[in-house]
C-alpha cells in the first residue's frame, strides 16, 4: 500500500514539473498547433527519466515532508500572491522545490513545533522511550513520519499567509528585491543553525538511548 501510494505521488510530482506540448492560445485537437521539435522532445524525456530515478532513490520521508509540501507550495503561492516559483527547467524545478519543502519542514520543527508544545497542545514522550519502543513496533517509524507530514502541512499553510502578508507590505512600501533576498537569506541561515542543533540533539539522545539498552 505505503508503496502504491510513493509511486502515484511520483506520477503526481512528474505530471505537474512536466510542460503540456500543446499551444497556449490554440486547441491541442487544432491542426495548426505544431507539436515540439524532436530534440526539445527528446531532451524533455531524458530529463523526465532523470526525475523519476531521483524519485526512486530517495525515502517516502523526503517526498511526503519536502518534495510534496514543496510542490504544493509553489502552485498555490503562484496563486495567492505575486511570486511565481515554477521553474521551466523541470531537473531544476524539481530541487528548488525540494529545498523549499525542506525549509517549510524545518520552520515546522523549529519553530511551530515547540509553540505548541510550550501551549500544552502536543505532548510528546522522552526520546530514549521513542528509540527502546520503536525496536518493539515498527510501526511507530510510520507514524512518526505521518505525523512529521501533517507538521510540515500546517507549516506550509502558515508559510503562505506570511508570504502573503509579506508580499502586500512589499507592495506598499516597494522594497527592493535585494532586501527581499537579504531578509529570506538571514531567515534561512539561522532556521538551519537551529535545525542543525536540534537534529544534533537527536543523534546524541538516540545514540545514549541504544548505550543504556546495551547495558
Amino acid at each position: 500500500m505505503a508503496g502504491l501510494v510513493l509511486n502515484s505521488t511520483a506520477v503526481i510530482l512528474l505530471n505537474f514539473c512536466a510542460k503540456p506540448n500543446i499551444c497556449p492560445s490554440i486547441s491541442a485537437t487544432s491542426p495548426s498547433c505544431k507539436p515540439l521539435p524532436a530534440s526539445v522532445q527528446n531532451r524533455n524525456r531524458q530529463t523526465n527519466i532523470k526525475m523519476k530515478d531521483i524519485i526512486d532513490k530517495i525515502s517516502s520521508y523526503n517526498i511526503f515532508n519536502y518534495l510534496f509540501p514543496g510542490v504544493l507550495f509553489v502552485i498555490i503561492a503562484k496563486r495567492l500572491t505575486d511570486y511565481n516559483f515554477v521553474q521551466d527547467d523541470n531537473l531544476l524545478g524539481a530541487f528548488l522545490y525540494y529545498f523549499i519543502g525542506m525549509v517549510i519542514s524545518r520552520f515546522g520543527s523549529v519553530i511551530i513545533e515547540p509553540i505548541l508544545k510550550k501551549i500544552k497542545f502536543l505532548k510528546f514522550r522522552e526520546y530514549n522511550r521513542y528509540v527502546s519502543a520503536s525496536k518493539k513496533d515498527a510501526k511507530l517509524e510510520l507514524l512518526s513520519e505521518v505525523n512529521n507530514t501533517y507538521r510540515t502541512l500546517n507549516s506550509m499553510m502558515i508559510s503562505l499567509l506570511f508570504l502573503k502578508i509579506y508580499n502586500s507590505i512589499e507592495t506598499k512600501f516597494e522594497f527592493d528585491s535585494s532586501v527581499s533576498l537579504i531578509i529570506l537569506t538571514i531567515f534561512v541561515f539561522i532556521l538551519f543553525i537551529f535545525s542543525y542543533r536540534k537534529q544534533t540533539n537527536y543523534i546524541t539522545k538516540r545514540i545514549d538511548a541504544n548505550e543504556q539498552t546495551i547495558t
